[in-house]
């Protein structure tokens, strides 16, 4: 340890060195935005600076280091100022995690649907995704999906499922679908004989005949026009080279 270092810790008491650690938090979540970054190659238009974009963005733990080292600095100026910052910085860490999760309602349904698989009864089989059935009935966690088949009832993915009535988003049935042509694409879209979808929302104009998701990627394209996020672009922008 430097000399720097070492006076730091000898003036700060422990109870601060341990709040200042919460400073480091994000770096749990590391492994996340490594994998999120590598889709900054798909398709650059600059390698260079893709990968000095990407090199940036993943040393942030050691942008934090240099915050919770000025941080304990600033403990022997202004002891009120340097016990605040790393408070509020975790209360924000948290809160944009949790809505990066859905918010509480979403993570709450999480939990229930983890508990949920410790808790069926004996008659009851497990499909996957929150999703179960009994003889008579199919189960979203503990909620019925009233009127839902249960011989042709089909797990589509985490979100869609579907049987010879209805396709269902999240549990719940949408009556705008067409059962028998319905076809989930990839990254949130799906598509029928009439529409094209994003989650369960139609994307208004978007030509279900012609329109293709693009992979890898959250682009799609049909006859007239181009799509991200379910959302109407520019064609220029999309990630792809594809005519």
């Amino acid at each position: 340890m430097t000399d720097n270092g070492q006076d730091i810790k000898q003036n700060n008491p422990a109870w601060f060195r341990l709040l200042n650690l919460t400073f480091l938090l994000p770096c749990i979540v590391w492994p996340l935005v490594f994998f999120t970054t590598v889709f900054f190659f798909d398709n650059p238009k600059s390698f260079f600076l893709t990968f000095l974009l990407f090199i940036a963005v993943n040393a942030y733990p050691l942008y934090l280091i240099g915050i919770l080292l000025l941080n304990a600095r600033l403990f022997r100026r202004n002891k009120l100022l340097a016990t605040i910052l790393p408070i509020a910085f975790s209360l924000t860490f948290m809160v944009s995690a949790i809505q990066f999760l859905g918010g509480l309602e979403n993570i709450k349904a999480l939990w229930t649907q983890i508990n949920s698989t410790q808790d069926i009864v004996p008659d009851q089989n497990q499909f996957c995704c929150g999703f179960t059935t009994d003889s008579t009935s199919i189960f979203y966690n503990d909620t019925i999906i009233g009127n839902a088949d249960v011989s042709s009832f089909e797990i589509i993915n985490f979100h869609w499922a579907k049987d010879k009535n209805s396709v269902y988003f999240n549990g719940k049935p949408i009556s705008i679908i067409d059962s028998k042509t319905f076809r989930y694409l990839d990254y949130h879209y799906a598509v029928d004989k009439f529409y094209v979808y994003y989650d369960d929302q139609i994307i208004e104009g978007a030509d279900a005949a012609t329109f293709k998701h693009i992979d890898g990627t959250q682009d799609g394209k049909d006859k007239n026009y181009c799509y991200r996020y379910g959302e109407r672009v520019d064609c220029n922008v999309l990630l792809t080279n594809e005519e």
